[in-house]
């Protein structure tokens, strides 16, 4: 559920309108332990999901375009 409410809002900052139109997020801070959905934005090419508590990071396999990657704590 936070993983989606972090793409919700950034849907809504950034006006996007298609799936498409997601290359980039950040969810800091933001209590994630699983990216299980994150695999439906495969035009994602910046991610930041540092500082969360994630059991696995398996979804980044399904994201081809994905060139920056933050996972730090």
């Amino acid at each position: 559920q936070a993983l989606m409410d972090c793409i919700k809002q950034t849907i809504l900052d950034k006006n996007i309108v298609r799936r498409e139109q997601l290359i980039a997020l950040t969810c800091r801070h933001a209590g994630l332990t699983s990216l299980q959905g994150l695999e439906h934005f495969t035009a994602l090419q910046t991610l930041d999901v540092s500082h969360n508590r994630l059991e696995t990071v398996a979804a980044l396999a399904s994201l081809p375009q994905l060139t920056n990657l933050r996972v730090n704590d």
